[in-house]
């Protein structure tokens, strides 16, 4: 069943008792979970007629493949209504198929090319079975398996940079080829390849010595999610000769067709992007730099984070581990940049050395650590009614799962940021708060981070779900055979900013960190300005439902 969580259409005339400090309502519901249901799994939640229901997925006792539904059901109020049986009301059989897979990546599993950038495409051709208990296909057995290495037409290497989406039967790669030519040494393309191998080469039309400094796919909405043209991809580059600053910003659709093209003036020689997200058609980037005039290239190393199976080093190959690493030394300059179309916004600096002066804290935070200006990914960007932004994230590093015998690295996410710029980008205040939960199990899962504002648009409610790791199965098929794996907990927390005075008001933890909610299973409704939470507790014996209504 998919996941519909329809809770924002409820009716929502609560009898609500007050959290002062953050001048917000709160209900609660707590109903014990049958004996049955505390084995399974919450699968879904709908409504019917204002009323909740809470599907729970519950294994057979005898046959493997047996599955039973119970369904819990609360009125609008959170009234507990009554414990039914349910059916899936989309259970389906399904023949088997056959279906091809189109995927591009570099390196592979041997010491000999592990390290390498060159471009290989693997086309797969899988028969598929549909699995009753999981309503999907799954790999039955693989029928052809062919791996290619793509050259141009002149017999050159291409080298990978990114996979993207591209239409509906290929696929869309960043990549570029070296020429030989000094004054143009490497000529970056646009290649689309379809199932059948055929690849269409189309020249991005930046001529000179460049170096890839990032690029990013944004899905920027459509009624027909098949239409690739909704997406929206932002490639920046960065000149290895002459005017240091002139750097290329260029946006594409989701086929690698040509929107938008700034030659811009970057605010430093070697700007590192470190995130980029999209809003109301704009483009904003998020990036730092190091004092001083040299080229990118020469301080940075270049973004390339396509796939390599075989590189297990800490990064997606060698090229982005060593990416990783240089991104991560201390920064002196922070940067925000908007683009607007054809044209650059605003661009603006603060010095790493002034993010302590606009720090704010939560009154019951004093401690709270304070973004000292390293690299971080973007959780959540808003832009409020006065033209303000609200940036929330955390930063990233690896970690390693594994032992030092045997390491495993994966990516890991650190201390929290919060930033809020002016509408000129200048930057107002710096965020300081503490993650709850700092183990190693906690630290490979990254932490939500919403922002809800009020209705006259003077404050931003900043919902934090904190995350708390476990060992856990990710589906039937990992419990029934014995495949522990690390899965999350989000305890939800929230407080007031204060957007105009730019102050933090004290957070309050929503289920008083007893109860838990699922990834999806925090639904906010714009309509009647309220959030709804559904999860359980960490004994998984009862079921917990909440809704909080922001004034």
């Amino acid at each position: 069943m998919k996941k519909k969580w329809l809770i924002s259409s409820l009716s929502l005339a609560l009898a609500l008792f007050a959290i002062q400090a953050l001048a917000q309502n709160v209900k609660e519901t707590v109903q014990p979970l049958s004996k049955k249901a505390t084995k399974g799994f919450l699968d879904d939640v709908t409504t019917d007629n204002g009323n909740i229901n809470v599907f729970y997925k519950i294994s057979g006792d005898k046959k493997k493949d047996e599955l039973f539904y119970e369904k819990y059901v609360f009125d609008k109020e959170l009234k507990f209504i009554e414990t039914a049986a349910a059916n899936e009301p989309k259970i389906e059989s399904k023949p088997d198929r056959e279906r091809k897979y189109l995927s591009a990546w570099v390196g592979g599993s041997t010491s000999f090319d592990v390290l390498s950038m060159k471009l290989k495409v693997n086309l797969r051709n899988q028969l598929e079975s549909w699995s009753y208990k999981r309503q999907r296909y799954v790999r039955e057995k693989t029928l052809s398996n062919e791996t290619v290495k793509l050259k141009t037409e002149t017999g050159h290497a291409y080298y990978g940079v990114e996979q993207f989406a591209g239409g509906k039967n290929d696929i869309l790669v960043l990549a570029y080829y070296e020429t030989k030519n000094k004054d143009n040494p490497r000529q970056y393309v646009w290649l689309t390849i379809n199932f059948d191998g055929d690849v269409k080469e189309k020249n991005i039309d930046v001529p000179g010595s460049y170096s890839m400094v990032f690029c990013k796919e944004f899905n920027i909405g459509s009624d027909d999610n098949s239409n690739n043209s909704a997406s929206q991809i932002v490639v920046i580059l960065a000149p290895n000769k002459g005017d240091l600053t002139k750097y290329v910003y260029l946006s594409y659709d989701g086929t690698g067709n040509l929107k938008n093209k700034v030659e811009f003036t970057s605010p430093a020689s070697a700007l590192l992007v470190n995130s980029v997200d999209e809003k109301d058609g704009d483009i904003y980037l998020f990036a730092m730099s190091k004092k001083g005039t040299n080229a990118y290239n020469k301080v940075f190393e270049e973004y390339a984070p396509i796939y390599n199976p075989g590189y297990s080093s800490g990064g997606n190959n060698y090229q982005d581990d060593k990416y990783n690493r240089s991104a991560n030394q201390s920064m002196d300059n922070f940067h925000m940049l908007k683009f607007s179309g054809n044209e650059l916004a605003f661009a603006t600096t603060t010095s790493t050395d002034d993010l302590d002066k606009v720090a704010k804290f939560a009154p019951n935070e004093k401690k709270g650590k304070v973004y000292k200006g390293k690299k971080f990914g973007i959780s959540n960007f808003e832009v409020t009614p006065a033209k303000e932004y609200l940036v929330a994230g955390q930063l990233i590093f690896k970690v390693n799962i594994g032992s030092l015998k045997d390491p495993n690295f994966v990516e890991g996410y650190g201390d929290l940021v919060c930033l809020q710029f002016d509408s000129n980008g200048k930057l107002k205040a710096n965020y300081a708060v503490d993650k709850v939960f700092e183990d190693k199990k906690s630290e490979i899962f990254d932490m939500p981070q919403r922002f809800y504002i009020s209705p006259d648009g003077k404050y931003a409610y900043w919902e934090i779900s904190e995350v708390k790791g476990f060992s856990g199965y990710n589906s039937w098929s990992d419990a029934y055979n014995g495949r522990k794996t690390y899965r999350p907990r989000f305890f939800p927390r929230v407080t007031k900013i204060d957007l105009q005075a730019a102050t933090l008001g004290e957070f309050k933890y929503i289920g008083n960190k007893k109860f838990f909610v699922y990834r999806d299973g925090m639904i906010f409704n714009a309509a009647t300005n309220t959030i709804t939470f559904v999860g359980r507790d960490e004994d998984h014996e009862n079921l917990w439902l909440a809704q909080l209504i922001f004034n």
